[in-house]
């Protein structure tokens, strides 16, 4: 059975969060609970742990307890979901999380909701499973409570918390009707809830969502969303949907409405394919068109033994300096030194073009001549650094310059036709380790 070691997370007020973090690949699914939790008791049911582990197949899922709950600091009086806002922010600093998938359940979801719709540069997307905007009945939100069936609730909490009738006569009937009567579970979740937390914890929690209503944030959540519902009882969740900009609607099976009932197989594969099809689409995110440049110091081995280490070292600050002025002069970003050479992107060909020419003739003066080779593509942004065929290829192309000699490729001569620089044919080249041959071009002061 698949099982995370428990870890804590400290929040600005200092109180620690239990959470596990288990599953591995691009995406990453931070899971909100709903109402109460335990993210150890999560493993003791098989089917909810076989759950589980369908969300990991293919990305990194963060489970954690809202503070006051499960293995979780408790507090003097239930948080409101700000407070637990933070909760939900801290664990993903402890885990280094910048962007993650939301997924919230029933009433877990206004925490996701709220979430996402006031830290959107750390949500990757939302997914809203069985969503409920609010607790209490209104006439234009028919599926809320009624004051009496509030009443009843609490009044269940208070005298079957205990004995696990709350979790079987009133949990299992209106949330899990796929597993009533199984009294097994019923035994189950009633030891969960207990060890989740207290039964006045548990009523206070109850009034606090009855007073909840996050309708008005629906239309500021302004990330890819998929609402899930039932299609036994679709309504609520197309509510939901239908108030948040291009969400997109998702239907399984059943009328459970925890993630603990039934259909999870089906659940655990539209977050999977939610998941994955945003984390393909960062990637697509992470490459740009820009142009690139490499240059390298010609005979910089022989200069150096020719003028000693002291000589040679003054002159090399002098080559970086006038490189990274050049950079800044023609709006060059510098990516990082290679050897006696430097790689940097430019957004246009043309400043690249001028760039390397007038560093080239700048080196003159310090006694030392540098090459230069320049091509324009896609290039991938990983952790400050570029890749990609792109970058391999302008490596290429600065390999064939001879001295104080600035080559660029066709691509970019097609991009600065009629700019005025001056190009002239310097033939076709084989590039090592780039498919066919190249036409490549010298620019001239």
């Amino acid at each position: 059975m698949l099982r995370s070691e428990t870890r804590f997370a400290t929040t600005s007020d200092g109180t620690r969060i239990a959470y596990q973090v288990f599953g591995a690949g691009p995406g990453t699914l931070v899971f909100a609970p709903a109402w109460v939790s335990h993210v150890e008791l999560n493993w003791s049911d098989p089917a909810y742990a076989a759950f589980l582990r369908a969300l990991s197949d293919g990305m990194q899922v963060v489970l954690f307890d809202k503070r006051g709950a499960g293995m979780s600091d408790r507090v003097d009086s239930v948080p409101d979901l700000e407070t637990r806002m933070e909760d939900l922010r801290a664990v993903m600093d402890a885990c280094e999380i910048e962007r993650a998938v939301l997924l919230g359940a029933s009433s877990g979801a206004a925490m996701a909701a709220l979430f996402a719709a006031t830290y959107c540069r750390r949500v990757r997307g939302l997914v809203l499973h069985a969503p409920k905007a609010r607790a209490r009945w209104a006439p234009d939100y028919p599926w809320g409570m009624s004051p009496e069936e509030l009443e009843r609730e609490i009044s269940l909490i208070r005298t079957g918390w205990d004995s696990g009738e709350f979790a079987a006569s009133y949990v299992l009937p209106l949330m899990m009707p796929s597993r009533t009567g199984d009294q097994a579970f019923a035994q189950l979740l009633a030891d969960y809830y207990r060890a989740s937390c207290s039964r006045e914890d548990a009523i206070a929690l109850t009034e606090m969502w009855w007073e909840t209503d996050y309708r008005p944030i629906l239309p500021a959540i302004c990330l890819p969303t998929l609402v899930i519902g039932h299609e036994a009882a679709p309504a609520e969740s197309m509510y939901v949907a239908d108030r948040v900009p291009g969400a997109e609607v998702a239907w399984v099976g059943g009328g459970d409405s925890l993630t603990w009932g039934a259909d999870t197989t089906s659940i655990a594969e539209l977050v999977g394919e939610f998941v994955t099809r945003l984390a393909d689409e960062e990637a697509m995110f992470d490459r740009v068109l820009a142009t690139v440049l490499f240059t390298d110091v010609v005979d910089s081995t022989a200069r150096a033994t020719e003028l000693g280490d002291r000589r040679w070292g003054a002159i090399r600050d002098e080559h970086d300096s006038v490189v990274r002025s050049h950079l800044e002069r023609f709006g060059g970003q510098e990516v990082k030194t290679m050897g006696d050479g430097f790689l940097a992107t430019f957004e246009g060909p043309g400043r690249a073009i001028r760039c390397g020419v007038e560093m080239a003739r700048a080196m003159k003066r310090l006694g030392i001549e540098i090459r230069v080779g320049v091509h324009t593509g896609e290039i991938e942004l990983a952790d400050g650094d570029v890749s990609g065929i792109t970058v391999a290829i302008a490596a290429r192309v600065m390999g064939e310059a001879g001295p104080s000699e600035v080559l660029v490729s066709q691509t970019v001569r097609d991009l600065v036709a009629g700019s005025g620089l001056l190009l002239q044919d310097a033939g076709e080249r084989e590039l090592k380790g780039v498919p066919d041959r190249w036409r490549l071009y010298r620019a001239t002061p």
